[in-house]
């Protein structure tokens, strides 16, 4: 593994583990204070978040690396809902 490689997988763990850490705190609390946290406000949130960041991402780019990045993201979050959602099932199945 070379040293980009070593220092992409340290960031994207950490960017990960910080993100998580931030939506588990909301999440508490949301529900201390409203008794409930909606899913769908999450994912409206999330949903801000990602655009807003793709925006900053490729400013000023050309429309059509605009357009090849926001696919690959889009290709990367699908990838990684399905095999959260399976994880999720395989988990709930051994109970």
């Amino acid at each position: 593994m070379t040293k980009e490689e070593k220092l992409m997988d340290k960031q994207v763990d950490l960017y990960t583990k910080a993100l998580s850490m931030a939506i588990m705190e909301v999440t508490e609390k949301c529900i201390k204070s409203d008794g409930e946290a909606i899913t769908q406000a999450v994912t409206v949130a999330l949903g801000q978040t990602l655009g807003a960041s793709i925006a900053a991402l490729t400013r000023g780019l050309p429309d059509k690396d605009i357009k090849g990045i926001t696919d690959l993201i889009c290709d990367l979050v699908k990838g990684a809902a399905k095999a959260s959602r399976e994880d999720v099932e395989r988990m709930g199945n051994k109970n």
